[in-house]
This record gives structure tokens, C-alpha cells and sequence, in this order.
């Protein structure tokens, strides 16, 4: 009896912490969104080349916990990554040439070019992007925000398909009252945060990892080449809209039921000719094809 009231006192011990936490900003009020002293804009996609991801080992949670389980799932891990590396290098062959950084610069500037309210001064490009870096570049900032937008893209882990992710802070010039320069870039101080993933998968998949590597490397990497264009326009469409959404209708989403919409399981928060968009457990909106390369 007492350990169980331990485990529960422990349980609303982490809630009631995990309450005193303030989220980061995922919409802008109206009054936020126009400053007077405008904006600067950063990119940073510190990837030189399309990357892959794995599953997991969850080796040590079936077994229980201990070091030696968890040493093993190390072991399968490290494994399954080598592998990975191994089987991505045709689509890398065939990716030679494109260039990543200047379609995500000019899918940017596009959008900022609908979008003049958000008082852009300038648009420059850091690879890579530390905290050290982007406090130094707020110090010497002379505007009121300056918005980082981190790229990404990879493989899942059965190159069944391709993603393209997306992370952007506002975050404000000023010092918080009370804090140091440093906690400007803490999630309670940032004017809005959100991230953003696009999914694009092949048509009909096979098992097998290597076919799908070729299918994407066939005729130079032209379906991976479509594919990462795709998903560049999809995150700045997802930006967008993020960026028009009011408290209000985000708020609103909460009180819907769940969906799933392949491997994902959230919130929907729109259906069009792009496919489906979920908000997951963690904020973050994946928009998921609803066709396929």
C-alpha cells in the first residue's frame, strides 16, 4: 500500500510539474503579427545530403530494463544505421546536383513575397545554426524578431518514403524583463514555435529497403528529386497556414476526436487536395499525401 501511494504521489508530482511548464506559442495573436521593426529571417539546413532514419531496437523495454539488454539494443541500433547507410548511397548518387538549399530559399522567399505583413528585412542563410550562433545574431540584430527556420529531409526507415521537416522560432530581439540574453531562446519566451513535417511515399511500396532506394534513384533520382520538391512547397503551405490560424482555432482543435492517417495518429486539422493534415501529441503538424509518387 505504501509503494503504491508513492508511485501515485509521483505520478501527480510529474503532472503537477509538467503543468508549470508554458508551451511554446503555436499561433500569433493579430496584434503580434506586424512589428515595427520588422523581421529578420535565417535558414538553416545543416545536412549536405539526404539522410535516413531507422527503427528503433525495443529489445531492452521487452526484457525488462538492465544494462545488457540495453547494450544490445545499442548493438541493433548501430547495426540497423550501418545497413541504412549502406542502402542509401544509390539515391545519393542520383541526388548529386540538387540542390536543397536554394529551392528551400526560393519556396521562402515566395512565401514571404504573399505575405509582406510579416515586415521582412532580410533573408540570409547559416549552416550550421547553434544556440551560440543564433544569440549572437539576435545581439546584432536591429529588428524587433528574428524568425530561424531549421530544414531537414531523410528517408524512412523502409525508404518507402520521403520527408521534408521544418522548424521555425519567432523569437523576440529583447531581453525578457528579469532574464539574461540566453532566455530568449527558451520555449516560454519565444513569440511562436512550430514544426512541420511532409510525408511523401511511393506507390505501393515493396518490403524490401534496397527496391525501394532503386525505385527512388531510377532515371537520376527523378521521383526523389519530385518528391523533395513536393514536400518543400508542402512545409512553407504548412507555415502559412499555421502563421493565419488564430488562438481561437487552435484552441478549438483540441475538443476533436483523434484519427489515424496511416502511421500517424492526431488531430485533424484539414483535408484538401494535398492530402491530410494532423497536429500529433506533440504539436507537431504532418501533412500526410493522400497520393503517392
Amino acid at each position: 500500500m505504501r509503494c503504491r501511494r508513492s508511485i501515485l504521489c509521483l505520478v501527480a508530482l510529474v503532472f503537477a510539474v509538467a503543468g508549470c511548464v508554458t508551451p511554446p506559442r503555436t499561433t500569433l495573436e493579430p496584434s503580434a503579427r506586424s512589428l515595427p521593426g520588422g523581421r529578420e529571417f535565417v535558414l538553416s539546413i545543416p545536412q549536405e545530403e539526404i539522410a535516413t532514419t531507422i527503427v528503433r531496437s525495443g529489445f531492452a523495454n521487452f526484457a525488462g530494463g538492465g544494462l545488457i539488454p540495453a547494450l544490445i539494443d545499442l548493438a541493433i541500433d548501430a547495426s540497423r544505421a550501418k545497413q541504412a547507410e549502406a542502402d542509401v548511397v544509390p539515391l545519393r548518387d542520383a541526388l548529386s546536383g540538387y540542390d536543397f538549399d536554394r529551392r528551400a530559399t526560393e519556396a521562402l522567399q515566395e512565401l514571404l513575397t504573399h505575405n509582406d505583413w510579416l515586415g521582412v528585412k532580410s533573408v540570409s542563410l547559416a549552416k550550421p545554426s547553434t544556440r551560440e550562433e543564433r544569440e549572437r545574431l539576435l545581439d546584432a540584430s536591429a529588428t524587433d524578431q528574428v524568425a530561424f527556420l531549421e530544414y531537414s529531409y531523410s528517408c524512412s526507415a523502409s525508404f518507402a518514403s520521403i520527408e521534408v521537416g521544418l522548424e521555425v522560432q519567432l523569437v523576440n530581439t529583447a531581453i525578457p524583463g528579469g532574464g539574461s540574453p540566453a532566455d530568449r531562446l527558451n520555449p516560454e519566451n519565444l513569440a511562436y514555435a512550430h514544426s512541420f513535417r511532409s510525408v511523401i511515399a511511393l506507390h505501393i511500396p515493396i518490403g524490401e529497403a534496397r527496391d525501394n532506394v532503386q525505385r527512388w534513384a531510377a532515371s537520376d533520382g527523378q521521383l526523389a528529386r519530385q518528391a523533395l520538391d513536393i514536400g518543400i512547397a508542402r512545409v512553407h503551405w504548412m507555415l502559412e497556414k499555421s502563421l493565419a490560424r488564430t488562438p481561437e482555432a487552435a484552441a478549438a482543435l483540441g475538443s476533436l476526436p483523434n484519427s489515424s492517417v496511416g502511421a500517424y495518429y492526431g488531430k485533424v486539422v484539414g483535408t484538401d487536395a494535398h492530402g491530410t493534415l494532423l497536429q500529433l501529441f506533440d504539436g507537431q503538424w504532418v501533412l500526410v499525401e493522400s497520393g503517392a509518387l
